[in-house]
């Protein structure tokens, strides 16, 4: 699938609006992004025994603060523009975390600034994704935790559906799919080792939203990673990757 041309260099300008955020408002959406914090808590909290430094990049949709803050962790979030901490300011955690503008690909920070590194929402919308994974690789001193669109889950139907995505969505976007191997190699010439891989909905995230009923939603989730397993089919994909000992 081809990328919107004003969306490959800074999709976090887009990611970072109050129009994003509405795509997870109400029970579904409230759902989608529970799910999504209790893997973050539950993958960093495991790492180490004290609080992490953690930076978070394009992390302007604000959905990941909640549990980072309440961990304890020092948090940074960049944005490639100064409008994307817009919604951060209207949450007031402008003073629980440290902005930076940078670019996505090309950071302001030194080498192995960080305890653990974050990009959600990035790579399926970035044109060089692979730049921006060996950024992440090179600002962490441990960790990165990414996530993506899995390319064997349902998603390989992305093209034929999107127009009946766009219409119950509205307002997504073009994305690339990944093949878990394809990323995970990228990450091992940095030097990075895949530590632990989740597959978040073997369903189609426009289904729960077109179904708009969490609980039937939840069940079908069940039923169906029963029948498929969400580490393989599930999408979006959550991969937390470990610096290899030298």
């Amino acid at each position: 699938m081809r990328l919107d041309d004003q969306d490959s260099t800074k999709p976090d300008v887009h990611s970072s609006t109050a129009e994003y955020r509405q795509r997870f408002a109400g029970p579904v959406g409230d759902w989608f992004v529970e799910t999504q914090q209790n893997l973050v808590k539950e993958m960093l909290t495991k790492q180490g025994s004290g609080p992490l430094k953690v930076v978070e990049f394009g992390g302007g949709h604000a959905q990941n603060l909640a549990p980072l803050l309440a961990s304890g962790f020092e948090v940074t979030v960049t944005g490639s523009d100064e409008s994307c901490f817009e919604l951060i300011r209207e949450d007031n955690l402008s003073e629980a975390i440290s902005s930076v503008v940078t670019d996505l690909c090309n950071a302001s920070f030194a080498d192995a600034s960080f305890d653990a590194v974050l990009s959600f929402r990035m790579l399926a919308h970035l044109g060089d994704w692979q730049a921006h994974v060996k950024e992440l690789c090179r600002v962490s001193n441990g960790y990165v935790l990414v996530e993506f669109p899995n390319k064997r889950s349902v998603n390989v139907l992305a093209d034929r559906m999107f127009a009946i995505k766009k219409g119950v969505e509205t307002n997504t976007r073009q994305y690339l799919l990944f093949d878990l191997a394809e990323v995970t190699h990228i990450f091992t010439q940095q030097g990075f080792e895949l530590v632990r891989v989740e597959g978040q909905y073997v369903l189609p995230m426009a289904l729960h939203r077109l179904l708009k009923w969490v609980s039937l939603s939840r069940f079908l989730e069940r039923v169906f990673g029963v029948l498929f397993s969400p580490r393989r089919f599930g999408s979006p994909l959550v991969c937390l990757f470990k610096k290899a000992a030298d």
